[in-house]
């Protein structure tokens, strides 16, 4: 009988590790604003909505050094210009 290869590939498995170092890196910005078990239910949507506005307003080193707005004005008004960041 004919061994089936395993479907994850390292370039799967490279993605699923970037992911992965990229959501602990979220939780640990979120850990400054809220430390480990706290309860969001009891912050206020106003105050949920400022932490949002101020994680997403942080520069992205994936994007260049630009906020995600910034990133998404200009996929949006110059399509022709890089976004990401280049590794040269």
């Amino acid at each position: 009988m004919r061994r089936l290869e395993k479907p994850h590939s390292l370039s799967y498995q490279q993605k699923m590790f970037t992911c992965l170092r990229s959501t602990t890196c979220v939780n640990g910005l979120l850990r400054q604003y809220f430390p480990k078990g706290t309860d969001l239910s009891v912050h206020s949507p106003a105050r949920l909505l400022q932490v949002a506005t101020e994680f997403n307003a942080r520069p992205r080193k994936t994007l260049g050094g630009i906020t995600p707005a910034k990133a998404m004005q200009r996929l949006l008004f110059d399509p022709e210009s890089p976004i990401v960041a280049t590794t040269a």
